[in-house]
């Protein structure tokens, strides 16, 4: 089975120097040179003919008010993507660490029962997939969920230190949808930046943290392996920058050029297929994984620089 591609974008803003940036910030970036983000990632993916799946962190509204944050996902499901539900805590008065996983079952229900409502209310329909902010779910997560309806999850990320479902799965495939209690996982898809005994490190495919020669190695890997499904991942706020104090913005014009020819290497080179997480919901049957995905290593000579421009860059 030829794998297929997935872009989510994770939709959200967040405090610099305890300051909440402007709505417009991280969403929309309007700047001189042009906009930098979502409309910009959609114009890049509608000129490759791919829908992106982008969950939103509709918990902003509690800050920045429903009207910005429904004109966002309405703008969004206008132009023919892909609108599904994210979720960082940290909006919510008692919170600790902005996890979901920091709440019991019937607040988990409660919680993803609003940002459902949220998003039926103002775009007709309900979402049907869902992300934990920062990864941090637990099967009480995968509960809530199903309680409310949903079909597909994506946050489980193979040894990432938020996510409960490493620990509580005893078997969690990496890189290959399966079934938990009748939710269907998407994981992030990762591959290993250094996999040696003790020292094991492994990294999202995402067009901020990867360099295009990661790219350019990892993800042929990937493809060649037939993994399910091969997710893309990147921010709204993906391709700009700012100072300490959240001011001065200024475009990432390296990142999205990554962007775009990872996509270019998608469509043309890997013969790719794009979907979306709406497209998985209806299309997919539930499944257990009976092997684990293809996880790809990536050669020394490339993690080597990513490590320098961590300390040094």
């Amino acid at each position: 089975m030829k794998s297929k591609y997935i872009i989510t974008v994770d939709t959200e803003t967040f405090k610099v120097n305890g300051r909440v940036l402007p709505f417009a910030t991280h969403h929309y970036a309007d700047l001189p040179q042009g906009s930098f983000g979502t409309q910009r990632i959609m114009d890049i993916c509608d000129h490759y003919g791919a829908k992106a799946t982008f969950f939103v962190d509709v918990y902003m509204h509690r800050y920045y008010g429903e009207s910005d944050v429904a004109s966002l996902c309405k703008r969004i499901d206008a132009a023919g993507h892909d609108v599904q539900l994210h979720a960082h805590t940290s909006w919510f008065p008692d919170a600790r660490s902005g996890l979901i996983k920091d709440y019991s079952l019937p607040q988990q229900i409660e919680i993803i029962r609003e940002g459902k409502d949220l998003l039926k209310k103002w775009l007709g329909k309900p979402p049907v997939g869902f992300r934990a902010g920062a990864y941090g779910a637990n099967l009480d997560t995968i509960r809530a969920l199903r309680e409310n309806g949903f079909l597909v999850d994506s946050s489980y990320f193979p040894l990432h230190g938020n996510c409960d479902l490493n620990a509580q799965l005893q078997k969690s495939p990496s890189n290959r949808m399966f079934s938990i209690e009748g939710i269907v996982e998407l994981p992030v898809t990762t591959y290993w930046l250094l996999n040696a005994g003790k020292w094991r490190k492994n990294s999202k495919v995402d067009v901020n943290a990867c360099s295009w020669k990661e790219l350019k190695n990892v993800v042929p890997k990937l493809a060649s392996t037939s993994a399910d499904y091969i997710i893309l991942f990147l921010h709204s706020f993906s391709f700009v920058d700012w100072d300490e104090n959240g001011k001065n913005l200024s475009p990432k014009m390296k990142t999205l050029e990554t962007f775009q020819m990872l996509l270019e290497m998608v469509r043309g080179e890997l013969d790719g297929e794009f979907v979306t997480v709406a497209d998985v919901a209806r299309t997919c049957g539930l499944q257990e994984a009976s092997t684990d995905g293809p996880v790809p290593s990536l050669p020394p000579f490339l993690f080597a620089p990513r490590l320098f421009n961590r300390f040094f860059g």
